[in-house]
């Protein structure tokens, strides 16, 4: 069998090339881009022009909670289980996720994969980007249906310590947790203003590691050993994180996963917590203290 059994956080473009060549391959791709209003692009149709080939489209707005008014929520197991039954995949697959803009909402799938049990999947290491870099195939007629698979083919148990809500949040800072906010240093201070109509700023004993600073120029994830630097100067501790309670924010969920994947990528038995709500609920509850020194970080 050509797949390898303890398969990475991340796999290079020539690995999945070689995958989708083996005759029995039981990968199964999926395009999961996603893009913020302001980028004024169209994932699902961009993915409809060109794909890696046997791309599924992973809508992370859709495999959210619809009741909750907060974006990009975690859905219930049965929806996530169906989802991904509807693009062909079973338990016994292994999931190589991509998108567009290198390493981005990638990252969300990902975790949710990984938070609802499903151990065997990775994330293309550098994205479409990668790919079409090395000038491996892409198609770009009609996306072809994904296989039928039989309901209960996939099966999706949620990992609760995996994720954390927001009351848990400051006991668990007090107690010596690390928060890690993947937001840009302009809006974790609130020099800059949030995209949604919220205060900027940050939660109090947070530390912020911009998402960005885990990538290479190219787009690709940095090298463990870069990541560990970047993890542990951020923490302000060498020996970070033997053993600590490690927990991963940003705005709404989706470039948390970023820095939850460089974690894993750096240390391989990492398991951060995903706070779900990220700063989108936390900002929003008036009871909630703000911390930053700029202009945008008051309510």
């Amino acid at each position: 069998r050509a797949v390898m059994r303890r398969l990475p956080a991340l796999v290079s473009s020539s690995w999945l090339r070689e995958q989708l060549q083996a005759a029995r391959s039981n990968v199964r791709v999926l395009d999961a881009s996603w893009y913020l209003p302001s980028m004024e692009r169209d994932a699902r149709r961009e993915f409809e022009h060109s794909r890696i080939p046997s791309a599924q489209f992973f809508d992370l707005d859709a495999n959210s909670d619809h009741t909750s008014t907060l974006p990009h929520m975690l859905p219930t197991e049965d929806a996530f289980a169906r989802s991904v039954e509807s693009l062909g995949i079973t338990s016994n697959d292994t999931v190589i996720v991509y998108d567009k803009l290198n390493i981005f909402s990638s990252a969300r799938c990902w975790f949710m994969f990984r938070v609802f049990g499903h151990r065997d999947v990775a994330v293309l290491d550098g994205g479409f980007p990668a790919w079409t870099r090395h000038r491996f195939p892409v198609e770009t007629d009609s996306p072809s249906p994904p296989p039928p698979v039989p309901s209960g083919s996939f099966t999706a148990r949620l990992e609760s310590a995996q994720v954390v809500k927001m009351h848990d949040v400051m006991d668990r800072l007090h107690a010596g947790a690390t928060l890690l906010d993947a937001r840009s240093r302009a809006r974790f201070e609130g020099t800059a203003p949030e995209p949604r109509p919220i205060p900027a700023g940050h939660i109090p004993l947070s530390t912020n590691v911009p998402f960005t600073e885990t990538l290479e120029q190219d787009g690709t994830m940095k090298s463990p050993q870069q990541l560990q630097d970047l993890f542990a100067r951020a923490a302000g501790d060498a020996g970070f994180p033997h053993g600590k309670d490690v927990i991963v924010s940003c705005g709404s969920g989706v470039t948390a996963c970023v820095l939850a994947l460089a974690l894993e990528a750096a240390y391989p038995r990492a398991a951060p917590a995903l706070y779900d709500g990220s700063w989108s609920e936390w900002a929003d509850q008036p009871a909630n203290p703000i911390h930053g020194n700029g202009p945008y970080a008051k309510r």
